[in-house]
């Protein structure tokens, strides 16, 4: 009888060390994990003095040439239509345009990630087996319905650097264009 009593309280011990282990290794394991993510600073871009990158600045007016839409800085209609059809046949302009598009569309999808996703679905099957097997004629119907629904919290900031990265995505595409 001692000798259970001792070994039942071996056991005791053994398994109260082992929820020990077990608890400190979860704690390391949820620390370590925690500890791991880091969050990066924003980007800020260095302040730049051009005022000495100059010899000289030259007062000028401040009216560019460029300021002027080209139909009114052109009197010929001949020319003016020489450089619509450039434009509306040009390749690189449409490429330069189709990228715009698509950057456009990527930045939408990206900013969509901090919504959440919410999907629905239905299925209807009657299976019947064939009306010469008489030993087991039966049919049965099943009738599935489900809805899920998701949403990624944006707690080291992920979804918002892919979200600025595209963003700078879009805007190199419409600097192309330029």
């Amino acid at each position: 009888m001692k000798m259970m009593m001792k070994q039942s309280r071996k056991i005791m011990k053994m398994k109260n060390n082992n929820r020990l282990a077990l608890f400190l290794l979860t704690g390391c394991v949820i620390f370590l994990g925690l500890s791991s993510c880091h969050v990066l600073n924003p980007y800020r871009s260095p302040v730049v003095d051009t005022t000495e990158l100059y010899r000289e600045v030259i007062a000028s007016d401040s009216t560019s040439i460029a300021d002027i839409p080209w139909r009114d800085f052109f009197s010929d209609p001949y020319l003016v239509r020489l450089i619509d059809t450039a434009l509306v046949n040009n390749a690189d302009l449409q490429i330069a345009v189709s990228s715009i598009r698509q950057a456009d569309i990527e930045l939408k999808r990206t900013r969509a990630a901090y919504f959440p996703n919410v999907s629905a679905g239905a299925t209807v099957t009657h299976t019947a087996t064939s009306d010469g097997n008489k030993a087991f004629s039966r049919s049965s119907n099943d009738v599935f319905a489900g809805i899920s629904a998701n949403w990624e919290l944006d707690v080291w900031g992920k979804l918002n650097r892919q979200s600025r990265a595209q963003y700078a995505r879009f805007l190199k595409s419409q600097a192309y264009k330029d």
